[in-house]
């Protein structure tokens, strides 16, 4: 499932499945390279198991709004 949330000043995105999950472990290639580019923009990834025994992955970035203008 794909849940996202739009805030004043983050945007919270979570991604789970209702599988086994995997066991805790130290992060590694893709996930590890996730939370380093959310670290660069002030932002964290983290990983685990949820309650029901399934998987999750939570990213939580800033928001970043823009204006636009129009000029006639």
């Amino acid at each position: 499932q794909l849940h996202f949330h739009l805030g004043a000043d983050h945007l919270d995105l979570r991604i789970t499945d209702d599988g086994h999950g995997a066991p805790p472990s130290r992060p590694a290639g893709g996930l590890l390279k996730m939370q380093r580019q959310a670290a660069k923009v002030a932002g964290r990834v983290r990983t685990g198991p949820t309650p029901t025994g399934g998987w999750e992955v939570r990213a939580v970035l800033p928001a970043i709004r823009r204006t636009t203008s129009t000029q006639a």
